[in-house]
């Protein structure tokens, strides 16, 4: 027989089997499967234990460092979950669930999770605290505004069953993350918190009527018996109010004080539990003030001003979740050669790069491509934002999610799913989304110490009542548990900036960063890249010189057939420009990388070149004098051993540019341009735009230089940038903006993305951005200010509870209401 080890009652069950073989779980007590080798050390030996629930709930116990719980318990433990829990929650361990909600990498698996049951962002500290205390959990980081948590563990000490479990036993729910789950999660909180404000509202009604009665009435002026009746029939039109209204506040309070933790509904519960018990009894022993209003009243105002709260965050997060959901499940894909192709439908995941889709009229793009044929526009606003429906023709990119409006595209396609604008944006910011922000962890410990004071001065508050006026007491208590309710303090950030991510969202503008929006509000100077950020980062013919009396439609004719096949930006520009000539023949064609091309056309020698690839080509050439140099790029064309033109490239500064610069030194900040281009093109570029500091010829290392000198002064530095090259400089920089069409390492680098192709966004975000500060500013002086008039108010007893139950409330409507009135401001 296995021995026992010690434990204050020498009872069996301490150490996990009985006097029989079986095997008995050391946790619950329960019978161990036949077969199952699941163990954990316990008291410095090897426990059995029966499923991966009892194994969870004793790592956690554990790792809370309440191990002599098992050396002075008189039971066994309660199983976590009845046998349908724990099946509901191990079916999570199911490969199959496990490859579709987990990903994993070499420092671990991770998930996302989306998290119901919290009441403030009191909760998501707990939760928090109490997951990362976790045998197994590497990292757990919960965003109380979305309910969304991303957690780390090590799948072979914790499974995602487990995950769930322990997230159950501290009273939340949850499930993996999807549109579908978040939407449903809501839809519930939505019905419940109406329910239960219905029942609160219908009998509250009651109650408040009966108390206008005695409020206004004497005593005198009732019949015998009907004051103890109003009493009495306010008690129990009160019941269903607290046994089932109130019940979120109770539980999360519960559950907060069992897991040794402080949230908001602590101090909320005892006010309506004190605020019952005290006028149950004034009713029983019929003397005394009743305060069932107050209770009903509280209850209807905390669930009101709860509902808003989530009206709000479902907003914020309708938007992102848009980002993910306009991708179509199907594509019609082009199949076969030209003389015998043929449409298959196929789901749009199954799409690869290289692929043709067939885009009717109506449909939406399934994938990230270029268009091979045909013209339409293209509706972009549930990607950029952009109302105004888009042009695009042959050579064109399109974006999966855009809806083909007039006529039918042949797509090529290049990215899909996750590696499509869409995709990849809906990552970036949902990673964004699941990020905790500082100041939110911030917020969350000033709230969980303020809910320790409260309770400091509610007890001072009633002691020295107590010892004044002891008929006051009670009333002057509970109006300060009541008044004092931190709710409008824990929410007055996280309200702001969500509304204020889901209005740039809505027009354009994702916010990718933890804290970007407050650093661009202290922004002094917006640093610009100039190639694809201040100009479109296309090259195209400015113009055509003819030497030798060969006419400028030849030369243009020759260097756009030397072009065909090539993906040289010079040769996509030729391209690009309509043909005026008849096509013309080349054969024996041979390219220089970097170089230049030659070939034979109509039997003649002809060459397309940089001036050092030409020359080096045909050493006897001589080059005639060119027009005044615009600052582009060049290229020189040769035929039988002669120059007959030369073709100058530029590229085409955005419309939008010049208004956008003027609009953000209108705004205060200084503008400067960091350029690789020549001094000629820099300058050119600065002066239409009104930018005086401009640096042209700079590699990545001077552009880091010149912003880390620049910070070092003080500044505080944005940059905008579009390349590859401008990833450091960004990495760099205390705001980094990428513009719509940047490249990858540039977008992984940005704080904030442009989706629509417009630089006019920036201003505008930058407005947006300080009126935020103004209003998290509101919010917070609103809420310190209220707690510091209404709460010596309530020490004093001259707030009565109900006066209390309404300002508390009104308070966090104001801060929720005051976040919701930000709106993106024009340019």
């Amino acid at each position: 027989m296995p021995k026992l080890i010690e434990s204050s009652n020498n009872s069996d069950f301490a150490c996990g089997v009985t006097a029989t073989s079986e095997i008995r779980c050391f946790h619950c007590g329960e019978r161990v499967p036949p077969g199952l080798d699941l163990h954990l050390a316990i008291d410095g030996a090897e426990r059995p234990l029966c499923c991966h629930g009892c194994r969870a709930a004793s790592a956690a116990i554990l790792g809370l460092g309440l191990g002599d719980y098992y050396r002075f318990r008189d039971a066994p433990a309660q199983r976590p979950d009845d046998p349908g829990e724990a099946a509901r929650w191990a079916v999570y361990d199911d490969p199959v669930l496990v490859a579709q909600y987990v990903d994993s990498d070499a420092e671990g698996s991770h998930a996302t999770l989306v998290v119901n049951g919290m009441t403030c962002s009191a909760c998501a500290w707990l939760l928090e605290q109490r997951m990362a205390a976790m045998d197994g959990i590497e990292r757990f980081e919960i965003d109380y505004a979305s309910r969304r948590a991303r957690v780390r563990f090590a799948p072979q000490r914790v499974g995602l069953a487990g995950v769930f479990r322990a997230i159950a036993e501290l009273g939340f729910e949850a499930r993996p993350f999807t549109a579908d789950a978040r939407r449903a999660a809501d839809a519930a909180e939505a019905h419940g918190l109406l329910t239960r404000l219905g029942v609160a509202a219908v009998f509250g009604m009651q109650v408040m009527m009966i108390a206008l009665a005695l409020y206004f009435g004497d005593v005198g002026d009732f019949e015998p018996g009907q004051y103890r009746f109003l009493r009495w029939a306010s008690l129990v039109l009160a019941l269903p109010v607290l046994g089932y209204s109130a019940q979120p506040f109770l539980r999360s309070a519960w559950y907060a004080l069992r897991a040794r933790g402080l949230n908001m509904d602590v101090p909320v519960s005892l006010a309506i539990l004190a605020a019952f018990a005290g006028s149950t009894w004034h009713t029983l022993t019929g003397t005394g003030e009743i305060y069932f209003d107050s209770v009903v009243m509280f209850v209807a105002f905390l669930l009101t001003s709860r509902w808003l709260e989530l009206r709000a965050r479902v907003r914020a997060a309708t938007r992102l979740e848009s980002l993910a959901t306009v991708v179509p499940d199907a594509a019609c894909r082009i199949v076969g050669s030209s003389e015998s192709e043929r449409f298959e439908t196929v789901p749009a995941l199954a799409l690869a790069a290289g692929d043709l889709v067939w885009v009717r009229a109506g449909e939406v793009v399934p994938a990230d491509g270029r268009i091979e044929a045909g013209e339409s526009g293209l509706d972009e606003s549930i990607l950029t934002g952009e109302s105004t429906p888009q042009t695009r023709g042959e050579g064109a990119a399109v974006l999966a999610g855009s809806v083909n409006l007039d006529a039918p595209l042949r797509v090529r396609v290049s990215g899909v799913g996750r590696r499509s604008f869409a995709g990849h944006l809906a990552e970036l910011v949902a990673h964004a989304a699941a990020a905790r922000p500082a100041h939110d962890a911030l917020s969350q410990r000033v709230a969980r110490w303020f809910v320790a004071g409260v309770l400091v001065i509610a007890t001072l508050t009633a002691c020295g009542w107590a010892l004044v006026d002891p008929a006051r007491a009670f009333a002057a208590t509970l109006a300060v548990l009541v008044v004092s309710c931190p709710c409008a303090l824990a929410i007055a950030r996280p309200a702001a900036l969500a509304a204020a991510h889901a209005a740039l969202l809505a027009r354009g503008v994702a916010v990718l960063a933890d804290g970007a929006l407050e650093r661009l509000a202290r922004v002094r100077e917006v640093l610009f890249d100039k190639t694809g950020t201040l100009t479109h980062g296309q090259l195209r013919v400015a113009r055509v010189e003819a030497f030798g009396g060969v006419e400028r439609d030849t030369v243009l004719g020759l260097a756009r057939a030397l072009a065909e096949g090539s993906e040289h930006p010079l040769a996509r520009a030729l391209r690009a420009q309509p043909a005026v000539a008849s096509p013309i023949t080349l054969g024996a064609v041979t390219a220089a990388a970097g170089g230049g091309v030659a070939a034979l056309a109509g039997g003649r020698p002809v060459a397309l070149g940089s001036r050092p690839w030409v020359a080096a080509q045909l050493p006897a050439a001589e080059f005639p004098a060119a027009d005044a140099d615009l600052g582009g790029k060049e290229a020189w064309l040769a035929r039988d051993g002669a120059i007959i033109g030369r073709l100058e490239f530029t590229d085409t500064l955005r419309d939008e540019a010049p208004a956008a610069i003027a609009a953000l030194a209108a705004q205060g900040l200084a503008c400067g341009m960091l350029s690789g281009d020549r001094e000629r093109v820099v300058t050119s570029v600065a002066e239409t735009c009104g930018i005086a500091d401009a640096r042209a010829g700079q590699t990545p290392a001077d552009k880091l230089a010149e912003v880390a000198r620049r910070q070092a002064g003080g500044s505080v530095v944005a940059m905008v940038g579009d390349g590859i090259n401008d990833s450091a400089v960004m990495a760099r920089a205390d705001v980094s903006i990428a513009v719509a069409d940047a490249a990858a390492p540039a977008r992984q680098q940005a704080d904030v993305l442009l989706l629509a192709p417009t630089l006019a966004a920036i201003p505008m975000t930058v407005a947006l951005a300080r009126r935020l500060e103004r209003v998290i500013a509101q919010n917070l002086a609103w809420a310190v200010g209220y707690n510091l008039l209404a709460v010596p108010l309530a020490v004093g007893g001259l707030l009565p509870p109900w006066a209390a139950a309404l300002g508390m409330s009104a308070s966090s409507l104001v801060v929720v209401a005051n976040a919701l009135r930000i709106r993106a401001p024009a340019a």
